[in-house]
C-alpha cells in the first residue's frame, strides 16, 4: 500500500513538473513571436520546452521508481530499427487511410499554398510535438507500469494516456474519440514490439507530418499545410470537419496496423520460447 501511494504521489509529480514547463513555454513562445515576427518560432519555443522538460523530469524521477536507472527510449534494439520501424508504421497507415479516401472518391487535391520560408522550423516543431507525447505515453509511464505490473497493463495506460493528450479532439464526437484510442493502441503496440519509445515518436511524427502537415487532412491548430485537400461525402467516411480523424476509414486501418503488430510481436514471441527449448 505504502509503495503505491508513493509511486502516485511521484506520478503526480511528473505531471505538474510538466505542466509548469508547458504553462512556461507559452511566455517563451510569445517572446519569440515578439523578437522574430514568426509563427513558426513562436511554435518551436512552446514544442521544444516541455519536450525538453519532459525528458528531464522522466529521467529525474525514474532514479526514483520501479524504473530504476533504465532510460526510456533506449532500447536493446537498435535506435535506427526503431525509428524505422515506427516511422514505417506511421507512414503505412497514414498512405492506406488517405488510399482508401481517395478510392472511393472523398478526397480531392485543391491547391498548394505554403511558402517554404520556415519549413525547418515547422518540421522541427512538429518532431518535438511527437518526441513529447511519446515520453509521456510510452517513456516512463510504460516502463514503470510494464515493470510493476505487466505489460498488457501498461499498454492500455499508454493507449488511455494517448488519448487524454488529444482532448480537444473529443469535441469531434465517438468516431473521433474511437479512433484516438485506436492511434494509441497502435503506439502501444509500437512500444512493446521495439522495446522504446522513438518508434512510437517516429510512428507520431510521420502520421502528423502526412496527415496534417504535407496534406490538410486534421485539425492542425496554428501549423500551416503545404497542401490543401477537400475531404467530401458523407460524415463518417469523409470524417467532416474533424478530418481523418472522424472517418471509420481511419478506425478500420488503425484496428487493423495494431492487431498486425499484437501478431506479430506473438509469433516472434513463440519463436523466442521455440529456441529456448531443449531439443
Amino acid at each position: 500500500m505504502k509503495s503505491a501511494v508513493s509511486f502516485g504521489a511521484k506520478c503526480v509529480g511528473f505531471l505538474l513538473l510538466w505542466a509548469i514547463f508547458v504553462l512556461a513555454a507559452i511566455p517563451l513562445g510569445d517572446t519569440a513571436a515578439f523578437l522574430t515576427g514568426s509563427r513558426a518560432w513562436t511554435r518551436l519555443c512552446r514544442e521544444a520546452v516541455p519536450m525538453l522538460a519532459t525528458g528531464a523530469v522522466t529521467l529525474l524521477i525514474a532514479r526514483f521508481t520501479a524504473a530504476g536507472r533504465e532510460t526510456p527510449g533506449v532500447s536493446a534494439r537498435p535506435r535506427s530499427d526503431s525509428l524505422l520501424m515506427g516511422a514505417g508504421m506511421g507512414l503505412l497507415s497514414a498512405c492506406a487511410v488517405l488510399g482508401a479516401l481517395k478510392a472511393a472518391g472523398a478526397l480531392r487535391f485543391v491547391r498548394h499554398q505554403f511558402q517554404a520560408e520556415d519549413l525547418g522550423i515547422w518540421i522541427a516543431a512538429l518532431a518535438c510535438g511527437a518526441v513529447t507525447q511519446a515520453l509521456l505515453c510510452d517513456g516512463l509511464l510504460f516502463t514503470v507500469l510494464e515493470q510493476r505490473f505487466s505489460a498488457r497493463a501498461a499498454a492500455p495506460a499508454a493507449a488511455g494516456a494517448y488519448l487524454l493528450l488529444h482532448f480537444p479532439l473529443w469535441q469531434y464526437g465517438p468516431a473521433a474519440i474511437l479512433n484516438l484510442i485506436a492511434m494509441g493502441a497502435v503506439l502501444s503496440m509500437l512500444r512493446l514490439r521495439s522495446r522504446s519509445a522513438l518508434a512510437p515518436a517516429a510512428a507520431c511524427f510521420a502520421w502528423d507530418f502526412l496527415t496534417g502537415f504535407l496534406l490538410s487532412c486534421t485539425p492542425a491548430g496554428d501549423y500551416p499545410f503545404l497542401t490543401e485537400i477537400s475531404l467530401d461525402g458523407p460524415g463518417l467516411l469523409s470524417g467532416g470537419r474533424a478530418g481523418v480523424w472522424g472517418s471509420l476509414v481511419t478506425l478500420a486501418v488503425l484496428t487493423a496496423c495494431a492487431l498486425l503488430l499484437a501478431f506479430w510481436g506473438r509469433r516472434d514471441r513463440a519463436g523466442r520460447e521455440k529456441m529456448r527449448r531443449p531439443s
